[in-house]
């Protein structure tokens, strides 16, 4: 199938890499997640993501809700909540943003209890990708970095 915007090959299902890619680069300066390498982390997957189970997003604590504490993990405390948004399926060209599927899902929170995750979250971002693109199973887990002051305090 061949991509609405530029006409060439779609890379996956209503997918178009080099369009995605610009539309995720337009929205960079409109989050962090107050790392610098994670923020290039998911920078890079956005930018080479060939379909929409190969891409990621950071997603604000203030997006969920009802949040609810589960259990204490090795790393993390661990939390369930509703993610009324969902997840990226396509560009949206009508309407010049992303179209969402899977609307209020309940997706796991994890919250870190050191200041210094970036190593832990670079190895779960890889396993849960490593996966998601392996067995195509749908794993949402969005990592919250912003009580790390107050839990490392």
């Amino acid at each position: 199938m061949v991509g609405k915007e530029c006409n060439r090959i779609n890379t996956g299902q209503e997918w178009c890499q080099p369009c995605s890619a610009l539309h995720f680069e337009e929205n960079f300066p409109n989050w962090t997640s107050g790392n610098v390498e994670v923020d290039r982390c998911i920078q890079k997957i956005q930018l080479s993501a060939k379909d929409k189970s190969k891409t990621i997003e950071w997603i604000s604590y203030d997006k969920f809700r009802e949040i609810q504490y589960i259990t204490k993990g090795g790393f993390s405390d661990v939390y369930r909540a509703i993610w009324p948004d969902g997840n990226i399926e396509r560009w949206d060209i009508e309407n010049q943003r992303w179209k969402r599927y899977k609307e209020n899902q309940y997706v796991a929170l994890k919250r870190y209890r050191k200041s210094d995750v970036t190593r832990e979250l670079f190895q779960e971002v890889f396993l849960m990708f490593f996966l998601k693109s392996i067995l195509y199973l749908y794993i949402h887990v969005i990592f919250m970095f912003l009580f790390l002051d107050f839990i490392t305090q």
